[in-house]
């Protein structure tokens, strides 16, 4: 698991929430599409939409970084935008396409954070090494905080629990084809 604080330059950063912005004025992803995963609960106050924009600026950042090699086709990476609001929660879960119990890691799962937040709100970003651990680790959200967890380490987020705060985010899923191992 590695978070990467200020993982963005000012321009790219300001570009994405610019972005958002747009994004909100425009009709959500089909409850269907998300509101079904079973790994993620508490949906009736939160929004969610696709934000294909943000792709070519975090593989360029993550390419540059070294993590990955270029990508040829930037349909290997989904981007979705969350503001998620009480009482949304996620369980626990990975992000890969493949068996979640095998050793298989297809898809990685990134975070971005979009906007600072009070870890009192609940929101924190869980993770542990295994999924019958009692055990594990957190990371507070903060305005362009990333999380790249290239191993898909079981995690999950703990749940919101005021009413009058929104936490914006934007999750990511990259194949794990050109990841610089």
């Amino acid at each position: 698991m590695m978070v990467i604080d200020d993982f963005f330059n000012e321009e790219d950063f300001a570009a994405i929430l610019a972005a958002t912005d747009r994004a909100r004025n425009t009709p959500e992803i089909p409850a269907c599409e998300h509101r079904e995963e079973v790994d993620h609960v508490g949906f009736e106050n939160s929004k969610f939409w696709m934000l294909d924009m943000a792709a070519p600026l975090t593989v360029n950042e993550l390419v540059k970084r070294g993590y990955f090699t270029s990508l040829t086709n930037e349909k290997q990476m989904i981007v979705r935008y969350h503001v998620t609001t009480s009482p949304y929660a996620s369980l626990w879960h990975r992000d890969r396409m493949a068996d979640w119990n095998g050793n298989v890691v297809d898809y990685i799962g990134l975070t971005l954070f979009l906007n600072d937040w009070d870890s009192n709100n609940g929101g924190l970003y869980i993770y542990k090494d295994e999924k019958g651990s009692d055990t594990g680790r957190f990371v507070a959200p903060k305005r362009n905080r990333f999380i790249f967890n290239p191993l898909d380490y079981w995690h999950g987020v703990t749940q919101i629990r005021n009413l009058d705060v929104q936490r914006h985010s934007l999750q990511m899923f990259i194949s794990s084809r050109n990841l610089i191992k």
